[in-house]
C-alpha cells in the first residue's frame, strides 16, 4: 500500500514537472526574436520580440539634474525632486531644503545645510560630496 501511494505521488510530480517542462518550451518557441532595451539606471535587458506594450506613456520623462562642471546637484536650484533623489533626502527634507532657501535667501555653504531638521552629520556625509551651493 505504502509503495502504490509512493509511486503515485512520484507520478504527479513527474506529471507536472512534464507539464511546465512543455508549457516552458512551447512558450519560448513562440517568441520570432530578442532585443535589447538600455537604461540608465540598470543596464539592460532583454526582452522578447513583440513585447512593446510594456513601455507606458505614464512614465516621465528623463530629467536633467541642475549639475555644475564637477557634476554636483546646486542645493541652491535644484526642485524638490531632484533633492529628494539624493540619498537620505526624500521627498519631506527636499520640501524643507527649497523652504530653507526660500526664507534665508538661499545657501552660502553647503554646511549651512545641516541647519534643517532632519538633516544631521549622518545625512550631510553621505550627500557632502555630491552638492554644492554655488
Amino acid at each position: 500500500m505504502k509503495n502504490k501511494r509512493l509511486e503515485l505521488a512520484f507520478l504527479a510530480v513527474a506529471l507536472v514537472f512534464a507539464s511546465f517542462t512543455a508549457g516552458f518550451f512551447s512558450g519560448r518557441a513562440s517568441v520570432k526574436g530578442n532585443f535589447t532595451v538600455e537604461t540608465q539606471h540598470t543596464g539592460s535587458i532583454d526582452l522578447p520580440a513583440g513585447s512593446e506594450s510594456a513601455v507606458t506613456d505614464d512614465v516621465p520623462a528623463e530629467r536633467s539634474l541642475p549639475n555644475d562642471s564637477a557634476g554636483l546637484i546646486n542645493i541652491n536650484t535644484a526642485d524638490e525632486y531632484e533633492l529628494a533623489e539624493l540619498p537620505g533626502i526624500g521627498e519631506v527634507l527636499a520640501g524643507r531644503i527649497i523652504e530653507y532657501r526660500e526664507i534665508n535667501g538661499g545657501f552660502a555653504d553647503i554646511n549651512e545645510i545641516k541647519n534643517i531638521s532632519g538633516i544631521g552629520d549622518a545625512v550631510f556625509d553621505a550627500v557632502s560630496g555630491m552638492i554644492t551651493a554655488g
